[in-house]
């Protein structure tokens, strides 16, 4: 429509000029937006204007890119500019160019509410979708601690029915091959001695057969991070403790016990001689070995915690039997264990994978 004004006396070079212009001018608002460059679009225009006069009739760009940006004096004063400039174009130009900048006026009005509409509806999709993010997150960590309580459920219930057998059956198993050794005893000359002897040896496989199966039921019922969660428990009453479970299969019985007993002393220890303020205990699963970190400090570095002054605790200088204990069970599986003293304690364990 700027184009129609501006070539009411013909198209020529200067016409085509003035729209290029205008198109590039535009070009460079869209891609670089805000309100400085609508400023330096307008000063563009009236530079250009000043040696080509039709340049006047583009000026309704101008006019939408202050009213887009809510720049309402800049709006009124391009306004000014454009019909002062169309003044020679005679009164139906004038007129024309006053209409096209209204009409600029109002395609900027829509444009803009049409665009925060834009923006509203994306805000409430990304909202939406962040909801749905969070809510299958909480979802997924729900079935998570769902599916570990079922897994210590069961763990117990394991430990149940192997306490209920090892408590009824076995009593029962133990008691009868007792009697049945006294009646040897009674008639071990006679015939049916013999007799009793077989079913003595059946009932000591037996005795045997669920002594190992009540073994196997109870160890495999040993959740190792649950037993280290209950015995750190107590330590969250005083300290800030930081407990990082890093194992993806499943421990050996005999790797589980040396854990949970170095874990056990080593919390004991804290409890009874630290004023410190923090804890960390940490189990990490590596390729080849297990790792297992006991420390208790005062501030965020465990370095600046021993002051330069650090001592090994080895088994031999040690005043308690629990350190020792600690030594014998890691020396048990080929493993290493140091024992480093400053200002807390700090246990290092590792523990070499079974081939």
């Amino acid at each position: 429509m700027c184009s129609l004004i501006a070539c009411r006396k013909g198209v020529s070079s200067g016409m085509i000029t003035a729209l290029l212009v205008t198109l590039s001018l535009v070009c460079v608002w869209t891609y670089f937006s805000g309100k400085k460059i609508v400023y330096v679009c307008l000063i563009t225009e009236l530079a250009i204007a000043f040696f080509l006069p039709v340049q006047f009739a583009f000026l309704s760009t101008i006019v939408y890119m202050f009213w887009y940006n809510q720049m309402y004096i800049g709006t009124a004063f391009s306004v000014f500019l454009g019909s002062m400039g169309m003044l020679d174009e005679g009164g139906n130009g004038l007129v024309y160019s006053i209409l096209v900048m209204f009409l600029a006026i109002y395609m900027a009005q829509k444009t803009r509410h049409e665009d925060e509409l834009d923006i509203k509806v994306k805000s409430i999709r990304d909202d939406s979708e962040e909801r749905e993010l969070l809510l299958k997150d909480k979802n997924r960590e729900l079935m998570q601690k769902q599916d570990q309580e079922v897994y210590v459920a069961t763990l117990k219930e394991r430990n149940r029915i192997a306490r209920e057998i090892h408590d009824n059956v076995g009593h029962m198993l133990t008691r009868s091959i007792l009697q049945l050794g006294a009646l040897m005893t009674v008639y071990k000359n006679e015939p049916v001695g013999e007799q009793l002897g077989a079913v003595r040896e059946n009932l000591d496989e037996a005795m045997n057969n669920i002594r190992s199966s009540v073994h196997d039921l109870h160890d495999e019922s040993i959740d190792l991070k649950h037993s280290i969660e209950e015995i750190v428990a107590p330590l969250e009453e005083k300290y800030i403790v930081n407990l990082e479970y890093d194992v993806t299969e499943d421990m050996v019985r005999d790797y589980k016990y040396a854990v949970i007993g170095i874990v056990k002393e080593a919390v004991s220890n804290i409890i009874k001689y630290s004023d410190n303020t923090y804890v960390d205990i940490i189990l990490r699963e590596h390729p080849a070995m297990y790792q297992l970190v006991v420390q208790d400090y005062m501030d965020g570095n465990i370095y600046d915690n021993i002051d330069g002054k650090v001592t090994e605790v080895d088994a031999e200088g040690a005043n308690g039997i629990g350190i020792r204990n600690m030594y014998d069970r890691v020396q048990a599986l080929n493993g290493n264990i140091s024992i480093t003293k400053g200002k807390g304690y700090r246990v290092f364990v590792t523990l070499p994978k079974q081939g």
